[in-house]
């Protein structure tokens, strides 16, 4: 398994490796073998499935997460909702998570916002229904597909069925979390696929934390958490996970997104 580094769209290839499903060039950054880091640590493990309590100080942190989207809601649907029409790469990654969860049963895009990757996901065929913390986010996907289902709910502490999900796609769903939360998000995504499910992770890269006071105009209370690839892949696997890819890209054009190094890590669920 591979993991690579794309280039910015804009650059000229001076050499670099290219990899024959992108029309982007991209630098290889790391290799190894999936055996390698999917399964060793994990035999014998045992793992709290559940968590048997919500901290006070996590509340906090997700009531003003909760409230901070509710009021961008949507402001946010309307600049984002078509986003991945711009975005070429991450079209190229989920069509792969299509491929690998196409047939298998029920997937959820956690942290969903206004719907747009399970708008993506619906239209290539899969069974899909989105799931934020935010009302009025679910309020905004509900609104723009209305043929998808929406629902509320905190990663941390999923309203779902162990094993019932074929796939996750989580776009950015834990860059708002305190990183001590990081883990208790992976360890309820593990409980909630099936054994050989797959998740689809996407972050911002980097060791900074950023502040903003506003977004287009309009005040929040919001932490964004750039992550380094190895900490995630830690936390990952610590949490009963395989990993089986993960890829950087620089940002694409200021007009259409954040100006950050973004990773996305492929996963599985290992059979017990």
């Amino acid at each position: 398994r591979l993991l690579f580094r794309l280039n910015c769209p804009n650059e000229k290839d001076e050499g670099r490796a290219v990899n024959k499903r992108s029309p982007y060039p991209v630098r290889l950054q790391y290799a190894s073998q999936h055996d390698a880091v999917g399964t060793r640590g994990i035999l014998g493990w045992k793992f709290r499935l559940r968590p048997t309590h919500i901290s006070i100080a996590m509340n906090k942190s997700l009531d003003s997460i909760r409230e901070s989207y509710d009021r961008i809601a949507a402001e946010y649907a309307r600049r984002l909702f078509h986003e991945l029409d711009y975005k070429p790469f991450d079209r190229q990654l989920l069509d792969r998570f299509v491929a690998q969860v196409a047939g298998r049963g029920d997937v959820c895009d956690m942290g969903c916002g206004p719907g747009h990757v399970a708008r993506y996901l619906h239209d290539a065929g899969i069974p899909v229904f989105g799931l934020d913390l935010s009302t009025e986010m679910v309020d905004q996907a509900q609104r723009l597909s209305p043929d998808i289902a929406f629902r509320i709910g905190n990663m941390l502490a999923l309203d779902l069925a162990n094993e019932s999900l074929a796939g996750i796609a989580a776009f950015y769903a834990i860059v708002n979390l305190p990183q001590s939360d990081i883990p208790l998000a992976f360890r309820e995504m593990r409980r909630v696929l099936e054994p050989g499910g797959v998740l689809l992770l996407a972050f911002h890269v980097g060791d900074e934390t950023v502040k903003p006071r506003e977004l287009w105009g309009l005040p929040v209370s919001l932490e964004f958490r750039y992550l380094r690839t190895s900490l995630i892949g830690e936390h990952l696997m610590s949490a009963g996970l395989s990993i089986e890819g993960v890829y950087e890209r620089a940002p694409y054009a200021p007009e259409i997104e954040h100006q950050s190094q973004r990773a996305y890590v492929f996963a599985r669920r290992l059979p017990d």
